[in-house]
């Protein structure tokens, strides 16, 4: 069972609660990240040089690379003409001109993009196939894609037995739900089964009173994972969760998470400093905007105004008297630069991260108070 083990800090806190971008890489199943749901990517161009295609993201026009950037079985995706080459039409399926049932729509050719035609991947938990992308006409031009476990908070649908057996008797009905452990700020450990709900566009969520509390039930003091294996129940769904979105079944703040992917603990010693060339630094923050040097990556809430304001940042680090800090300009202003949109998030930076081999150089770590973000 995947437990969410979330650090909450208090919310007076410089008004601010930070997400802490740890660039760990992580040795559990699901160490590769992807995208949230119904991603889409424009298709264009057409060659014989490996991608073959020109792969970006419709969102923000950033170049994806499928090598580095996988597919995730639970989620759909959305392949858009752009101005695709005439000599090259595009298409995807299990392997070279092989249909795959998961994929629907025609290749896509020099006229899809007027025609607004696109190619739908919908990709099912329980998927084990393969799935690639390719050009009709040349078969040497064929890119298999990575499918990646479903990423997220596991939904499963609990019988009156099932229930009672984690909670207690008389303490809920059947249905379904998620089993969330968490540490908050003070250091106690929750333990909660959480119910779920799809919303209308059949994503899950946890579900909410009137009130707007979490609907949870403590678990028995005996509960262990074996006692969900034993089960050998299969997930109904995920939870996922947004950077700016409570994880762990707290209400009373924000979450900063600190989630291995897998069950356990992970503590981190602090924000990782890394090394980063010239080439890394216009990857994350884009050209001509950064020189080469020692950065962390924070991403962070501020609510100072009234008003949640996610701030994403490549923040410049320097050690003083050999510790790590945020290096500050002349007037006393953090040094940092605002991420781009392909890489502001843990699971897009993390898999960038562990493909450049990168480890920490050092961590900074702030006190209780002092200035985070």
């Amino acid at each position: 069972m995947t437990k969410y083990l979330t650090e909450k800090f208090p919310a007076d806190l410089f008004a601010k609660l930070f997400f802490i971008l740890a660039f760990v890489v992580s040795v559990f199943q699901h160490s590769i990240f992807a995208d949230q749901n119904n991603t889409s990517f424009i298709v264009s161009g057409g060659d014989f040089n490996s991608p073959f295609y020109n792969l970006t993201f419709e969102s923000n026009g950033s170049t994806v690379d499928f090598q580095n950037y996988p597919l995730r079985k639970g989620n759909k995706y959305f392949f858009k003409a752009g101005n695709i080459s005439a000599s090259h039409p595009f298409k995807i399926g299990s392997s070279y001109n092989a249909t795959s049932s998961i994929v629907t729509g025609a290749a896509l050719d020099q006229n899809s993009a007027q025609n607004n035609q696109s190619i739908t991947v919908t990709i099912p938990n329980d998927f084990q196939g393969t799935l690639a992308y390719y050009c009709t006409v040349h078969s040497a031009m064929l890119r298999e894609f990575i499918i990646a476990e479903p990423e997220g908070l596991p939904v499963y649908y609990l019988n009156q037995i099932t229930v009672n057996l984690f909670v207690g008797e008389n303490v809920a009905s059947p249905g379904t739900y998620a089993i969330e452990i968490w540490t908050d700020y003070t250091g106690t450990e929750n333990r909660k089964l959480v119910s779920a709900v799809q919303d209308a566009n059949n994503d899950w969520l946890r579900e909410v009173d009137s009130s707007g509390n979490i609907i949870q039930f403590n678990l028995v003091t005996n509960y262990n994972e074996s006692l969900l294996s034993d089960y050998e129940l299969e997930p109904s769904g995920f939870i996922i969760d947004s950077d700016s979105e409570d994880t762990g079944s707290g209400n009373d703040s924000d979450s900063a998470t600190g989630d291995t992917g897998s069950g356990g603990n992970t503590t981190s010693p602090g924000l990782p400093v890394y090394t980063l060339s010239q080439t890394q630094v216009d990857s994350l923050v884009g050209p001509n905007v950064a020189t080469a040097g020692t950065y962390a990556v924070e991403i962070w809430t501020d609510s100072s105004s009234g008003t949640n304001v996610e701030n994403k940042k490549l923040v410049s680090a320097e050690q003083i008297d050999n510790e790590w800090h945020r290096e500050e300009n002349t007037i006393g202003d953090i040094v940092q630069y605002d991420l781009v949109p392909a890489y502001d998030t843990f699971d897009e930076v993390n898999p960038y991260i562990s493909s450049e081999n990168l480890a920490p150089t050092g961590h900074i770590v702030d006190s209780d108070s002092e200035d985070t973000g």
